[in-house]
């Protein structure tokens, strides 16, 4: 059951959200930090929220969706907020992998830019983490991928960007 809700909320529901917001046109200029799990604005987001907030005229605003911190069921409302603000946005930052935003039909008009929460050299992400303690299966990160609409990938140098395009 909880798999079939997942599969639903993921691939009709948020789609659907995303779509009717659609209707507006994008704001080039508006930027969302979106969190998964941290209530304030994680350190992976500090410089550059910093920077953007102080001397430029951005629409910029920052939301935490609460994943294990809230009930599921405020979780979701967060998450359909998130694509409600998402859908007119010119960019979207991320510190972690977010299912959320694979599944939505996104517009070309927006950018997703992926920041990370530790050092690239010392991480695992995607199928690299299949079948680990804290991963996925590969089956379910095959079924709900992580990474399928990031435009923009901060890597730590140039020397393992190899690993950032597996």
């Amino acid at each position: 059951l909880k798999r079939r809700i997942k599969d639903f909320f993921l691939g009709c529901y948020l789609p659907h959200a995303y779509r009717h917001a659609s209707e507006q046109c994008v704001n080039p200029a508006k930027i969302v930090f979106l969190e998964a799990k941290e209530k304030g604005i994680p350190d992976s987001f500090e410089t550059l929220y910093d920077r953007i907030t102080t001397g430029y005229s951005y629409e910029v605003m920052f939301i935490s969706l609460g994943q294990n911190r809230v009930s599921i069921k405020q979780y979701y409302r967060n998450c359909k907020q998130a694509v409600v603000e998402i859908a007119t946005a010119g960019y979207v930052v991320l510190n972690d992998a977010l299912d959320i935003v694979s599944f939505l039909p996104l517009r070309p008009e927006t950018k997703i830019v992926q920041l990370w929460h530790a050092c690239g050299a010392c991480k695992k992400w995607g199928m690299s983490t299949a079948d680990l303690i804290f991963g996925g299966t590969r089956k379910d990160l095959l079924r709900h991928p992580f990474y399928r609409n990031i435009s923009l990938v901060t890597v730590s140098s140039p020397e393992v960007s190899w690993a950032y395009i597996e």
